[in-house]
């Protein structure tokens, strides 16, 4: 985990009254960043701070007038981490650069250039001038802070989650500002988001969500929203921010898909600044929020168990093709040398700053020699970590560096409650009625025994006493390995086939792993469970 800073020495500049366009947090509060004058006069490091954002009147609602809406919150002071960390022993390629945070308070990703109208929308009042702000606050570097406009300016623009967004959004524009300086990005979970894999949507789209995958379906919130003839409303009013030529492409005077290009999927290859992204394949924001996956210790049905993991497989499959772009150098820009990535197999939402990769080299070690391109980290410049299957097929988190990235389903406090329930003889009731009184009978025994706290034990349980009344039938179409012919050949049968056949014929299929994962009773196990 990264360490909170030693040394609050950044100080708090408002923007001027007179800021036009923008200036202004959602609420109408000024905007403004933090500074801190380096001893390097030509080195800049810009971070642009994250934390979530809105485009539905509730939540926009919510975070209105709030540490997300507003700067009334801003302290005169802040320290700086990572790339921002004035230690030289900690942060030694950028220890003396000037840093500038940028903290966030218009729930846009750092993207809108809206502000209030008189129409009547939900969304009239408030101000979404990420974007205006960014260009306002670049204004004030140049006038006052020494951003000038040479050759011998560097400039790192950086940022985590929606400061990673707007990292890769805004970078142009930053270069545009001052074409004759070097300018370069590095976004940590800036990557929103994957497009779908070919057999789920088409790649303009997000993978399908959880609820779809569960069914067996194919869709998402925007997905369905477009083929029942609707269009994603502007709300940020970033349409015009986003790269041109992508909107070259996308948008006609028939069809109209702008949105496609507020995508890094899409967007990667009309991004003309080099770009160093550091992105984990699992990550969370893909998963849960996006994807509205349910947490582990949310999951208390082993059937549901095997759903999750297929979810995250293909999560992290959508992400691995999503930056594949990357490593085949798929963009339509001339840059002064290649792009470079740092994707751990790892389920979060960010890239702690101790996380290694091959050579035990950290993402803010790689980053710097790729930033300055010193070459001596060259082979670690592009790394996507790789892991085998598991039994099942599927390819999950597999990196043991980091704590922050450790997969484990069932969630071990899941396994703990099951237990103690089991131990209470709670699930050898007769129904899912008689479990849940038993329980509530004997709750002490059950937290005493570590499923606990009370809260989560009350989370927990009923899931416990509902799965081990639920049975969830084999899905008839799934096939499995019958035999295996004498020259190889697989044949293959389904599980409703199994369901109609004889009790004897259902164990000579069932009553065996000789076929590994694809063996019957791997792939149909309620109708399998007839061997015991």
């Amino acid at each position: 985990m990264t360490k909170k800073p030693e040394v609050e020495d950044m100080m708090y500049v408002s923007l001027p009254e007179s800021t036009s366009p923008g200036g202004r947090c959602m609420d109408g509060t000024m905007a403004g960043y933090y500074v801190r004058e380096g001893i390097d006069p030509h080195l800049f490091v810009i971070n642009l701070a994250g934390g979530g954002g809105c485009q539905d009147e509730a939540k926009c609602s919510a975070r209105n007038g709030t540490r997300d809406g507003s700067s009334d919150f801003d302290l005169p002071w802040k320290g700086g981490k990572d790339l921002m960390d004035p230690r030289c022993g900690v942060n030694p390629g950028f220890c003396e650069a000037t840093h500038v945070h940028v903290p966030y308070c218009t729930s846009d990703a750092h993207r809108g250039i809206r502000e209030p109208s008189d129409d009547s929308s939900w969304y009239s009042d408030y101000y979404f001038d990420g974007h205006s702000n960014f260009k306002a606050i670049i204004k004030e570097l140049i006038k006052g802070k020494g951003l000038k406009n040479n050759k011998n300016k560097k400039v790192l623009l950086t940022g985590v989650s929606a400061g990673g967004i707007g990292a890769y959004f805004n970078v142009d524009v930053l270069q545009e500002m001052i074409p004759k300086a070097t300018v370069k990005t590095a976004p940590n979970a800036g990557w929103f988001n994957p497009g779908a894999l070919p057999e789920d949507l088409p790649s303009i789209y997000d993978p399908s969500d959880y609820t779809n995958f569960k069914a067996g379906t194919n869709g998402n919130g925007m997905y369905d929203l477009i083929q029942s003839g609707g269009d994603l409303v502007d709300i940020w009013k970033m349409k015009d921010n986003l790269p041109a030529d992508c909107l070259e492409n996308y948008v006609t005077s028939t069809d109209d898909k702008w949105w496609a290009c507020g995508s890094m999927h899409i967007a990667y290859r009309y991004i003309k600044a080099p770009i160093f992204a550091i992105q984990t394949q699992y990550d969370e924001n893909h998963i849960f929020t996006g994807g509205s996956a349910p947490k582990p210790y949310k999951i208390v049905d082993p059937s549901e168990e095997i759903i999750f993991k297929r979810y995250v497989d293909m999560m992290g499959k959508a992400t691995r093709v999503s930056l594949q772009q990357l490593l085949d150098d798929e963009t339509e820009a001339v840059k002064a040398h290649p792009d470079g990535i740092f994707a751990a197999s790892c389920k979060a939402h960010g890239n702690p700053a101790d996380l290694t990769l091959a050579g035990g080299k950290s993402w803010m070690e790689i980053v710097t020699d790729w930033f300055f391109q010193l070459g001596n980290l060259e082979e670690y410049y592009r790394q996507v970590e790789e892991c085998g299957t598991d039994q099942a097929g599927l390819v999950l988190p597999c990196n043991a560096d980091s704590e922050k990235c450790h997969f484990v389903v069932p969630d071990p406090k899941v396994v703990t409650c099951r237990q103690e329930v089991e131990k209470a003889g709670c699930l050898k009731k007769i129904d899912e009625q008689k479990c849940l009184r038993c329980v509530k009978q004997k709750k002490k025994q059950i937290i005493a025994g570590g499923c606990s706290p009370t809260k989560v034990a009350k989370q927990i349980i009923p899931g416990v006493c509902e799965a081990n009344y639920k049975i969830t039938p084999d899905d008839p179409d799934a096939k499995y390995v019958k035999k295996i012919k004498n020259n190889g050949e697989e044949k293959k049968s389904t599980c409703g086939k199994l369901m109609i056949m004889k009790k004897g014929k259902i164990k000579r299929d069932c009553c065996h792993e000789k076929y590994g994962p694809e063996s019957a009773v791997k792939v149909c196990p309620v109708t399998c469970s007839i061997c015991g």
